[in-house]
């Protein structure tokens, strides 16, 4: 084979690799992107990506309308039958009125059957 061939055969292998690699970068699981709120924090913009041997979780925090002293908080992800995959606790901390904090946890347990996702929070009442 000439080196026009084995350029052009390098050029498919990076293309279809390229392919798979952004396949599961992008695989989300829109249907718990639901916007959620508990005790004055929206949850909203949810997203669970797999990437290679590890899901992410991102999650956009914002208040209504006064500060909150927030610890932190769970999120717990269920199946389509209820049955609790996994529970993923993140940081907030304080968050001033009308404002936002982006929340990303990384998991290593399986998450391909997430379904649903519950929030608990704790707030500092000092």
């Amino acid at each position: 084979m000439n080196k026009k061939t084995w350029i052009f055969l390098g050029v498919i292998v990076l293309f279809i690799v390229g392919i798979i690699v952004i396949y599961n970068v992008t695989k989300t699981k829109d249907l718990i992107s639901k916007e959620k709120t508990v005790q004055g924090i929206k949850f909203s913009n949810a997203k669970l990506t797999k990437l290679s041997d590890k899901y992410i979780f991102n999650v956009t925090v914002t208040t209504s309308k006064e500060a909150v002293k927030v610890i932190d908080f769970d999120a717990t992800v269920y199946d389509k039958k209820g049955n609790r995959l996994e529970t993923l606790t993140g940081y907030i901390g304080d968050i001033d009125n009308l404002s936002r904090k982006d929340i990303t946890i990384e998991c290593k347990e399986d998450l391909s059957e997430a379904y649903e996702i519950n929030y608990t929070i704790r707030i500092n009442n000092d």
